[in-house]
């Protein structure tokens, strides 16, 4: 039989931490809408400072540094707040949800990487009743300008990968960076300085120029035409650019539903690789590169534009500058090997548009690999049915 002193104690007790837990939940709360109210406060103010140059008045030689000593904010940080603060001018129901504490600064921090005055309403709507992890998984893969319901582009899906090295690390890769930076004779992006990172590891003790030194496998959906990219086990969403690069000197392994394995072909063979990377003196034949390694073979005429495999119309490229025109950001016409034409475009030009302006054709041409597609509703590994061609993607000669 349960003593009455101790059931009496026990019901207080529990009452006691139930109005302590709602004492501390009503306090954190209060702060979170204070904390929203002065960010929208602070983003105006950022503005108004940047358009005073107020760093001077205060002895600073940047507004970095004037942030960094006056608001405690690193260099990182401040320049994350100056780039919402700035977003926020254009867009007035953002910064009045982040105001009223509608939303909150993390999540209004990405609502401004993608969020247009015409859309910023949807994108709200849409992040209503969403937690940060979940917004930020909304807008990954959109660009500015997109909606919510748009479809995503996964190359703009980007992952942030930490590491924490001893000092002597440190200035190596610092050093690597200064090295390939110079064989390039252009500054290198994380992404493709990690990248060359990554291939070094590939690539065999001794080059040669007669097959892949290695490979990596792209699944392509017959019906959607989505590729994925295996690494280590797992599959990860790749852009039709980065198809359209794989596929310039690629081994094909053929349908991996057909009961019969299909006969593997290559888009260069080793007996015209040789040929090629003989004449171009085995190294990137972009003007000014320097680089001697991670090669590989490019058609100057896409494949899937009636391109084929002439040596005319080859030309050995490193990863990079390949890269680079896959993407659009380096146009390449002419025949191999002497009157290639090289034209470098600016990142906010379209490759195809560029083109099209060369030869007079205006409107008429539309960016390759950029159109509509249905959106796979299931996998291979959930849908039997689904088929993909798969290729194994040259990495280097």
């Amino acid at each position: 039989m349960l003593d009455s002193s101790t059931a009496s104690e026990s019901t207080w007790g529990t009452t006691g931490r139930e109005d302590e837990a709602h004492r501390v939940h009503e306090g954190l709360q209060r702060i979170a809408k204070g904390r929203s109210a002065y960010d929208a406060e602070e983003a105006s103010l950022l503005r108004d400072a940047k358009a005073l140059r107020l760093w001077r008045d205060h002895g600073y030689a940047t507004f970095f540094e004037y942030l960094e000593c006056e608001l405690g904010y690193a260099p990182r940080t401040a320049q994350d707040r100056i780039r919402v603060a700035e977003a926020l001018e254009d867009l007035p129901l953002l910064s009045e949800a982040l105001a009223g504490d509608d939303l909150r600064y993390s999540a209004v921090r990405e609502l401004t990487r993608v969020a247009s005055p015409d859309k910023e309403a949807e994108w709200i709507d849409a992040a209503s009743d969403k937690c940060l992890r979940e917004i930020e998984e909304l807008v990954a893969g959109h660009k500015y300008g997109d909606g919510p319901n748009d479809p995503k582009d996964p190359d703009l899906r980007r992952r942030k990968v930490t590491y924490e090295v001893h000092a002597p690390t440190y200035a190596m890769l610092r050093e690597a960076r200064a090295v390939l930076e110079n064989e390039r004779g252009e500054r290198v992006t994380d992404d493709e300085f990690l990248q060359t990172l990554c291939r070094s590891v590939f690539a065999p003790a001794t080059e040669t120029p007669t097959r892949p030194a290695h490979q990596i496998l792209i699944s392509t959906c017959k019906e959607c035409k989505r590729s994925w990219q295996t690494g280590a086990g797992r599959d990860v969403e790749v852009d039709a650019a980065t198809v359209d690069h794989a596929r310039c000197d690629a081994d094909f392994i053929g349908d991996l539903d057909a009961e019969t394995p299909a006969r593997a072909t290559s888009s260069v063979t080793p007996r015209i690789r040789r040929h090629v990377f003989a004449r171009d003196h085995q190294r990137c034949s972009v003007p000014g590169c320097r680089s001697a390694r991670h090669l590989e073979i490019h058609h100057v005429v896409h494949q899937a534009d009636g391109g084929g495999h002439n040596p005319a119309g080859l030309t050995v490229m490193c990863f990079g500058h390949h890269q680079l025109h896959h993407q659009g950001r380096l146009i390449i016409r002419g025949t191999a090997p002497d009157q290639l034409v090289f034209e470098r475009v600016p990142v906010r030009t379209n490759r195809a548009e560029a083109e099209a302006k060369e030869d007079g054709r205006g409107d008429e041409i539309r960016p390759r690999g950029r159109e509509s597609k249905a959106l796979c509703e299931r996998r291979a590994s959930s849908d039997p049915k689904m088929t993909f061609l798969v290729e194994d993607s040259t990495a280097d000669p």
